[in-house]
Formats: C-alpha cells, sequence, structure tokens
C-alpha cells in the first residue's frame, strides 16, 4: 500500500493547539475533526471543510474543563458519537447531507472519564448501540433506544485503546490485557459473551481490527494476534531511534496498517502467499514529533488516511 501527503486540513498555530480526535464516515463521505476548543468539524472527501458544531460539556457550564478523547461514526454515518474526559459520550445527530441541523440525541453519563469508543458495524440490535471504555477499567454499552448504559465487563485497570470487526470489539487496558466482547449477530450465529484474549507486551496504546489484530506501544513492538488471541509475528524497532508506537489503521481490506512512530509512519502489508506481514514503506515527516492514538484513520472504501501533529494535518 502507498501513503502519500495529498493535502492539508489544518494549518498549525503557534501555540500549544493539538487535534484531539479524528474518524471517517461508514460511507466514507465525512471525516470529522475534534480540535483543542473541543469544536467538531467536518471534512467531505475531497478535504474541504463543509461544517462544524461545538461539543458540550457533561454539566452544561465547564466550557473549558474537558477534551474530547474519541469519535465514532454510527454504521448510517448519521450519527457520531463523541467521547469526553468529563465523564460522559454524547451522540450527536448529524443527518445525511450538509447543512442538517446538528443535535444531541443521546448522552450516557459516566462515574470517570471516557477513554475511547467504537461503533459496533453488525450487530442483533443494529445501530442502536456504542461501546465505550472508561478510566476505571469498565468497558460499557451505550443503548440509544433506551438512553441508558451497562457494563460488558469490569477490569481493575483503565481502558486505553478499543476497535470494532462487525459484531466484535477489542479493548485494551494500561495493563497490556485486551479482552474481545462479542455481541449476538443478526444471524443468530454467533451468541453475546466476554473473554480475555491476550496479555501484550506493554499497554495497547494502538489496537486495531484487520487481518490480524495488532497492538503496538511505548516498548517500539509491533505485534500481530489471530483472532484466538495466538500471537502471529512480531517486529522490535529500536526505541532510541524510532520512539514509541502511537498510533494505528488499517486500511479498509485488512491487509495493510499504517503505524506513527517518532516523525514517521510505517507501513505493514499482508502477503497472501505466505500469509506473514511484512514492512513496507516508510514516511518521514520531519517535525512531527508525537502522534497521538486517536489521531490516525482510514476510509473503509479507499486506502485514504487521515492523520494530524503538532505542526499540520494531512488526509
Amino acid at each position: 500500500m502507498q501513503v502519500k501527503h495529498c493535502k492539508t486540513l489544518t494549518q498549525g498555530q503557534l501555540a500549544v493547539a493539538r487535534i484531539q480526535a479524528m474518524a471517517w464516515s461508514e460511507n466514507c463521505k465525512r471525516l470529522a475533526v475534534a480540535d483543542a476548543n473541543r469544536f467538531v468539524h467536518l471534512y467531505d472527501e475531497s478535504g474541504e471543510r463543509r461544517d462544524k458544531f461545538p461539543t458540550r460539556p457533561a454539566d452544561g457550564k465547564n466550557k473549558t474543563g474537558y477534551t474530547v478523547t474519541g469519535l465514532a461514526f454510527s454504521p448510517d454515518s448519521a450519527m457520531v458519537a463523541v467521547g469526553q474526559s468529563d465523564n460522559i459520550c454524547f451522540i450527536y445527530r448529524i443527518g445525511t447531507d450538509w447543512g442538517d441541523k446538528k443535535a444531541i440525541c443521546n448522552k450516557f453519563p459516566q462515574s470517570s472519564s471516557v477513554t475511547c469508543v467504537a461503533w459496533p458495524s453488525s450487530t442483533a440490535q443494529g445501530v442502536e448501540l456504542i461501546v465505550f471504555g472508561t478510566q476505571e477499567g469498565k468497558v460499557k454499552v451505550g443503548l440509544l433506544k433506551s438512553n441508558k448504559s451497562q457494563s460488558l465487563y469490569a477490569h481493575e485497570h483503565a481502558a486505553i485503546s478499543i476497535s470494532q470487526a462487525r459484531n466484535k470489539v477489542v479493548c485494551g487496558h494500561i495493563d497490556g490485557s485486551v479482552y474481545v466482547y462479542v455481541f449476538e449477530s443478526e444471524d443468530g450465529a454467533e451468541q453475546a459473551g466476554c473473554k480475555k484474549l491476550f496479555v501484550h507486551s506493554c499497554a495497547p496504546i494502538v489496537l486495531s481490527w484487520g487481518e490480524n489484530i495488532c497492538a503496538a506501544g511505548a516498548d517500539g513492538v509491533v505485534s500481530f494476534y489471530n483472532n484466538k488471541g495466538q500471537k502471529v509475528q512480531n517486529f522490535e524497532f529500536p526505541l532510541k531511534t524510532e520512539g514509541e508506537i502511537t498510533a494505528g489503521a488499517f486500511n479498509p481490506s485488512g491487509q495493510a496498517i499504517v503505524t506513527a512512530s517518532r516523525d514517521k509512519l510505517r507501513v505493514f502489508d499482508f502477503n497472501l502467499r505466505s500469509h506473514k506481514w511484512e514492512e513496507g514503506a516508510l514516511i518521514r515527516i520531519p517535525n512531527s514529533y508525537v502522534i497521538p492514538a486517536a489521531l490516525l484513520a482510514a476510509r473503509r472504501q479507499s486506502a485514504h488516511h487521515g492523520k494530524h501533529h503538532r505542526r499540520r494535518g494531512y488526509v
């Protein structure tokens, strides 16, 4: 897979103004970007900003006392979930056309910060649920019809990363534990349930599900696991020159993944003949420093990736 700089979405500022989170819509027509001022900007597929809306504080008062920790579009692309550090996950109905009215349709207050969000694309409940992890270690599901949340499972360490594949989600915790939760499938072939899948070598800041499950983090190791939690391949990079692995996203087919580390993006390609992962292109981006985990996103029907670092944003 090839990766190239197509366009700058947001210009750098002479201040700390880190982009907080990014997500592509399922219909590939919108890119949502949450900025340091807690606005969500909506870009079209060519990278033009077409709309924006402000997020809301949980208490309705402290407008600067929180950050956006995650974004996720609904499978029908008509809603977007916004996870926040002030202990809440909001669901905004944004419609399917540019200029449609934006309104909060659900809110799921929690007892600790929401740290990551994912929207399963295929379950027996359709699009009516959102999954999010919390600082206290609980992974919860928000039910849109009842506007209530309930725990899928609880772990003693904070949830830090999440990824979905149809009716399944994997969630990583700061102690390295990775759990999988299976929702009942639409055809009834799979029943709901949760189990610990594997323990990664460090906190899985990067956790993404494609052909395999990719996990990576501060030790500079990129690992691939199968659906049973067995490690199938490892790539180790020296921390002194590479830095920690801070972000990653699969392409739509799940057969290529882009990871981010200090001043660079690295591609891994899945070889269909050998069924092995291979190192692909290395793209150097001077002065990008650290690209946070929530700031690498892939369109599901193209090879475009959205990325932001401290000085520039690319699509």
